[in-house]
């Protein structure tokens, strides 16, 4: 199984005139050259399958790792 380290990040939110924390997790390429963001905490790594299915370089919104107390992803 490969694994790929993804991280949270923030966005500018212009609506709110503020840092916001994005409900998906990236790679730092993605993160910066896509989303235009920035990377917060410590990176995970996560099954190479769950990322790049809707978007390259992202998991899917509200993802939780296998491992965690609730993998998958949440409503």
């Amino acid at each position: 199984m490969t694994k790929i380290t993804v991280y949270h990040f923030e966005v500018w939110d212009s609506v709110n005139d503020q840092m916001a924390r994005s409900k998906r997790m990236g790679t730092p390429d993605a993160i910066k050259n896509t989303a235009h963001g920035r990377e917060v905490g410590q990176g995970i790594d996560v099954d190479a399958a769950d990322v790049g299915t809707e978007i390259a370089g992202f998991t899917l919104r509200n993802y939780r790792p296998s491992g965690s107390g609730n993998p998958g992803v949440m409503p």
